[in-house]
Parts: structure tokens; sequence; C-alpha cells
């Protein structure tokens, strides 16, 4: 079932009092704990209190920052999922979800700390970005 508040996630209202021992790849229950415990301080992209309006995406995208030198200055790239071998594990700094904007372009929405986390608020915000575009029933 798609939340109400104008299909808005209020998952940033959510506190979450210990760390997830779940299994990333389990049910969507275990998901939805996972997803509370990802954004327990909240989206890394927005403001506090603050969270994506689904409505503005279309679809989202997993991509992997890697942290370089370059002119005595530390630069973090994303790179796409297709560039993942050719990178070593160690080099990659963190994994973030993107949303595809509607009026193009795309939007960082979270950092994520593994790629296990990013699949799980991929996952999440497919289903948001769905719900907003009617593309689930509410039962």
């Amino acid at each position: 079932m798609c939340p109400s508040n104008n299909n808005q996630t209020v998952s940033n209202g959510l506190i979450a009092t210990s760390d997830s021992t779940l299994d990333p790849e389990g049910s969507s229950k275990n998901d939805n704990y996972l997803v509370r415990d990802i954004l327990k301080n909240g989206w890394s992209s927005f403001g506090d209190n603050s969270s994506p309006i689904w409505a503005d995406y279309d679809a989202v995208e997993i991509m992997f920052c890697v942290e370089y030198e370059a002119n005595g200055q530390s630069i973090i790239e994303p790179f796409s999922m297709n560039d993942v071998q050719e990178v070593k594990s160690e080099n990659i700094k963190y994994w973030s979800v993107y949303g595809h904007c509607i009026e193009g372009g795309i939007e960082s929405l979270h950092d994520c700390k593994n790629q296990s986390e990013a699949s799980v608020l991929a996952r999440h915000c497919e289903f948001m970005i769905s719900c907003v575009l009617g593309e689930i029933e509410d039962e």
C-alpha cells in the first residue's frame, strides 16, 4: 500500500533505536526496517526534516563515488554501475542513490555506506515514485 501524506515519505520522521541486523536481501518487511535505519538521520541530500518530492522523479539509479587526488585537491566523483568492475572496492568512498528528474538530469537523494544499503534504498525510492505515478493501486 502506498503511504498517504500527499504522496510524500515520512521516513525521516522515524527514529531507529538500534542498528539493523537484518539481511538486506530479505523480505519487504526487512527492507522497511533497513530503510528506517539507513534514513535514521534523514536524507543526506536534503535539509533537516525534509525529504524528496517524489513527483519530481520518474526513476532512480545507483552510482558509486570514488575519492582521488588531483592537483593537491581531494575530488569525489560519481561513476555509473557499468564501471564498478574497473575500480578497486577500497577506492569507493560511498554509494549514492540518484533520482532521475522528470524535467531532465539527475539529483542525489542519499549517500549510503555500501552497495547493499543503496540497493534497498533504491527499491524504496522506486516504490515511492510508483505510488506518485499511479503505477501501484492503494489497497
